[in-house]
């Protein structure tokens, strides 16, 4: 598989002040960075020869964030007994490479080079206050509100190769324009006891969005300015029947407005099957979710299980609209009326002699477009399941790990034209980790660790995304270090 290479790595920093008993200043910091890394891809030759040579690789990627905030408990206010708010400012800059190879002939081609550049700077709040009211009452409240501003520069290069005379072709145009999206909420959330075993937990949250699309050179596309707004809810019941066994219901409505992406894209899709245009009529959706369980908790073992249904009205989906834009198919993201999701969640892990363990889990979902039962929904899969051995030494020494992890087949989710076929295969992949205490003094510690995933080295494809054929990473080999204080 090429361009399977990544490379990156991370620091995060915290300091803290008291100011007295009960209040801290504090500033936290975090960095990341990747770079040379590729979206792989196998060699059409080897299973379609003739199709598209499509590469997407992210030549480097930087994410920082900054923030500084107060905290402060028994305060013993009218309005608050404990009180947080926090302040940041991040920044997610990377650029993004894409190339398509077309073969046309014997000898000719068509060649689309294309460079992106986004740069996401977010600047944010949040507060939150807490009050008891009386001895069986929690009550939180507070705000929040960020503000995303982004920036995007691209370049597409298109050449003919061995076509005659045809001179390259070049765009300046950025498929997304500069746009901002503003968010404020406004929530609260109490914890009621009602009995020693029986509490209630209720919720509410108000939402604001705004999204503008600002000055972009090359730009000539209308000036958009979209708000959405909304209230969502929830209110759940924990149940003790006894000292390790208890009952869970949820009831929740859920808000989420169409983000830049989904709102303002307007060009050749990524994948190269497709032209994306926007859709100036996006409406949020909107959903209503039940969840039923039971949790057990005992010395040696837990375990979960739940059933849940999520009917969403107005689900975001993309979907072709019969048109082509510069001979590709057309597609723009739709409202879907009713979108039905159900499901069973299980999970669990059982402790046993001399410091083994075992733990599985496992999920199925079906999904539904409710009016239209033809249409796909495009999960990323209909059953997945996990399950692990793993020993830890009784005085924290070492510890060793089995994974066994997988997904059933999806019928429903990959285009007409794939060199997959008309579902997503199932998989089973095995992986292995370990790790040894090289030093330990009072909290600190050094640990040296080695894994090694997909150890069968199964060539399998675990997103929708198969149409030109992206597998997982083969056989892999990784190290790690780490140190805790």
């Amino acid at each position: 598989m090429h361009d399977s290479r990544g490379r990156d790595w991370s620091a995060n920093a915290y300091v803290g002040y008291k100011l007295g008993e009960g209040r801290e200043l504090f500033t936290r910091y975090e960095r990341y960075r990747a770079d040379t890394a590729g979206f792989g891809y196998v060699d059409p030759s080897a299973y379609s020869p003739g199709d598209p040579t499509i590469r997407i690789l992210y030549p480097w990627q930087v994410f920082s964030k900054l923030g500084t905030g107060v905290r402060a408990s028994a305060l013993h206010l009218p309005f608050a007994d404990r009180a947080e708010a926090t302040v940041y400012r991040q920044e997610n800059d990377r650029s993004l490479g894409f190339g398509i190879t077309i073969p046309t002939g014997p000898g000719s081609m068509i060649d689309i080079d294309q460079d992106n550049r986004t740069d996401l700077v977010t600047y944010g709040f949040r507060g939150e206050l807490s009050k008891p009211i009386g001895p069986r009452v929690a009550f939180t409240y507070g705000l929040d509100y960020f503000h995303d501003r982004s920036k995007n520069t691209d370049s597409s290069t298109t050449t003919f190769v061995n076509m005659g005379p045809i001179p390259p072709s070049t765009s300046t145009v950025p498929q997304v324009p500069n746009a901002t999206y503003r968010s404020t909420g406004v929530f609260a959330q109490s914890d009621w006891r009602v009995l020693p075993r029986l509490s209630l937990l209720f919720g509410a949250r108000y939402q604001h969005v705004n999204a503008a699309t600002r000055s972009t050179p090359g730009y000539t596309g209308p000036v958009q300015n979209s708000t959405d707004h909304g209230v969502v809810g929830a209110g759940s019941a924990v149940l003790r029947v006894g000292n390790d066994v208890s009952l869970v219901a949820t009831v929740g409505r859920a808000f989420r407005s169409p983000n830049l992406v989904e709102r303002f894209f307007n060009g050749p899709t990524p994948e190269g099957f497709g032209y994306q245009s926007p859709n100036p009529t996006l409406k949020p959706e909107t959903s209503l979710n039940v969840d039923l369980g039971v949790r057990v908790r005992t010395a040696r073992a837990n375990a979960e299980l739940f059933v849940f249904q999520n009917n969403i009205r107005d689900g975001i989906r993309i979907a072709p609209t019969g048109d082509s834009v510069q001979g590709l198919a057309e597609y723009q993201n739709v409202n879907v009326d009713r979108l039905r999701f159900r499901g069973i969640e299980l999970s669990g892990r059982l402790g046993g002699p001399a410091g083994f363990s075992l733990g599985a889990g496992a999920t199925v979902v079906d999904s539904k477009n409710v009016l239209d039962s033809n249409s796909p929904v495009g999960n990323s899969y209909s059953s997945s399941y996990r399950g692990t051995l793993r020993y830890d030494h009784p005085r924290d020494r070492l510890y060793a790990e089995y994974e066994a992890r997988g997904n059933g087949t999806r019928t429903d989710v990959l285009p007409a034209t794939n060199p997959v076929g008309a579902s997503l295969p199932a998989f089973l992949v095995h992986s292995i980790r370990a790790g040894v205490l090289i030093a330990r003094s009072g909290p600190r510690s050094q640990w040296l660790g080695i894994g090694v995933t997909n150890l069968s080295n199964a060539l399998y494809a675990e997103f929708t995304n198969v149409s030109f054929f992206r597998p997982e990473p083969g056989r892999s080999v990784f190290l790690t270090y780490n140190v805790t204080f």
